[in-house]
């Protein structure tokens, strides 16, 4: 009898611990439920935002691996998973959908990343890229077939005093592609030179530390850290092409991704489409990459992701020159490379282009 009831007082503590380690469990899942819930519209954002809230925050990122950064598209479950959230960081014009999504969605808190890091206008991107001359667009206009020649015209337009970027009349200023998209009047690709997203950090963890008091001073501790690793990435390519002899310091790549990297580092990006990626290059297009490849000495046609790989491959043909990679880094195409290592796998890559020596 004795040994009967040992038998169940051992059966009842044995329960009892289950019991207790079922609570455990929950409690775990409470902590876990504690985390800032951060959703971010793409991965540079992402990036940031991992690196600085570390263990403490749990990320959404509303442009999944692989998926087209400017136009991607959001679900009903996807904007409700979005509203959940205590933070939306996100970066106004580069996708419609996450825009839209953000002013019409009843959202605790947002932060417009772009105002933290100093857009520039596409106007002053374009001194430091050379968009090819459309010369057979969507409407088909070709302005000298047109005879349009405003030199023989004898129209001065500066002692006319029209300064058409002061009257706003520059497409590209306005963000009007030739596809006819509105794309904002500042070029948004400004993670493109890692300098950039650096001064975004210490901004991103005064947003998190107002949510998350506790964690301010880790928060602030990986800001500088990151902060400083993506400064000296940049400043490290800056030297390396300061260091050596480069047969050119142009570059041609698909579309006009990488143009504040070039107005750091004083390079010149030739786009076979301007800022949307969306162009199929005619023959007489890819005559005059042709010309241009000859004249600035340029070996790789350089592509942004795998949907604009059939357009570089059709240009490199004619060209002669191979067709390589250089990934702006906008969704994580690889899921054992971050942020910073593809932006040093990028400034390799476009080292060994220009035969920097």
């Amino acid at each position: 009898m004795k040994e009967k009831m040992s038998t169940k007082f051992a059966a009842v503590v044995g329960a009892a611990a289950l019991a207790l380690a079922g609570c455990s469990g929950s409690g775990t899942d409470s902590k876990s439920s504690s985390k800032l819930n951060v959703s971010t519209s793409f991965y540079p954002i992402t990036y940031l935002v991992e690196k600085i809230g570390g263990d403490a925050v749990k990320v959404n990122d509303l442009t999944p691996p692989g998926s087209d950064a400017h136009g991607a598209e959001l679900s009903p479950a996807e904007i409700a998973k979005m509203e959940k959230s205590d933070l939306v960081i996100y970066l106004e014009t580069m996708s419609p959908s996450i825009d839209k999504a953000v002013k019409t969605a009843k959202i605790k808190e947002t932060m417009e990343i772009g105002k933290s890091v100093g857009l520039l206008p596409r106007t002053e991107i374009a001194a430091v890229s050379e968009q090819l001359p459309n010369v057979d667009d969507a409407e088909g206009h070709d302005h000298e077939a047109e005879g349009h020649d405003h030199e023989a015209e004898g129209h001065d337009h500066e002692a006319e005093g029209h300064d058409h970027e002061a009257e706003g009349h520059d497409h590209e200023a306005e963000g009007h592609d030739e596809h006819g998209h509105n794309h904002g009047v500042n070029d948004p690709h400004f993670w493109t030179d890692p300098s950039r997203l650096a001064k975004a950090a210490p901004l991103v963890a005064d947003e998190l530390a107002k949510l998350d008091s506790k964690n301010a001073d880790m928060f602030k501790k990986n800001a500088a850290k990151v902060s400083d690793e993506l400064t000296k990435a940049a400043s490290d390519f800056k030297s390396t092409l300061a260091d050596k002899q480069c047969t050119t310091r142009s570059f041609v790549v698909t579309h006009l991704a990488f143009g504040y990297l070039a107005k750091e580092n004083n390079l010149k990006q030739i786009g076979i489409a301007s800022f949307d990626p969306d162009l199929e290059p005619s023959p007489a297009r890819i005559a005059q990459i042709k010309e241009i490849v000859a004249r600035d000495h340029v070996n790789t046609i350089f592509t942004t992701s795998d949907q604009e790989m059939k357009v570089a491959d059709s240009v490199a043909r004619e060209t002669g020159a191979k067709v390589q990679v250089l990934d702006p880094a906008a969704t994580k195409r690889n899921k054992d490379k971050d942020y910073l290592d593809v932006m040093k796998e990028n400034f390799e890559l476009l080292s060994k282009s220009m035969s920097c020596k």
